[in-house]
């Protein structure tokens, strides 16, 4: 039910930027919903997620194959789960987010969508060897 490749060959990262791009957000800790509640953004951190919400709510069927383009560390996997998605693949540069991520789908409970995680720079990566072309998918970013 869950796939995950973070091998460097999967998708190569090319530049210098990117990389650092990629070690800033994987060396940033997940945080637990204690300390962001403390955060000095929390009322823009709120209205985004509402945004968020109901943007999947609204515009991605139940039973949607779902591709989330810099899924980060997986803070809107506990949304697909209420949309009641069919299937979720998450992409993002930074291999710490995606080991998060990853973490943060074990520890749902309920979650009844097979998921897959890759470390993938987006604009160099070959997504064709994890997506089936002729299925459709709901885009986020």
């Amino acid at each position: 039910m869950l796939d995950v490749d973070s091998s460097r060959d999967a998708f190569s990262k090319t530049s210098k930027d990117v990389n650092e791009v990629a070690l800033h957000y994987s060396k940033r800790q997940d945080m637990s919903v204690e300390m962001r509640s403390e955060s000095r953004i929390l009322h823009l951190r709120n209205l985004n997620n509402w945004i968020k919400y109901t943007l999947i709510h609204d515009h991605c069927p139940a039973q949607s194959r779902v591709l989330d383009l810099a899924c980060g560390k997986g803070g809107d996997l506990k949304k697909w789960k209420e949309q009641h998605i069919k299937e979720y693949v998450g992409v993002d540069i930074a291999e710490g987010s995606i080991r998060d991520a990853v973490h943060r789908f074990k520890e749902i409970n309920g979650i009844s969508f097979p998921a897959r995680f890759a470390v993938g720079n987006l604009g160099t990566c070959d997504l064709s060897t994890w997506l089936d072309p002729t299925l459709s998918h709901h885009y986020e970013s």
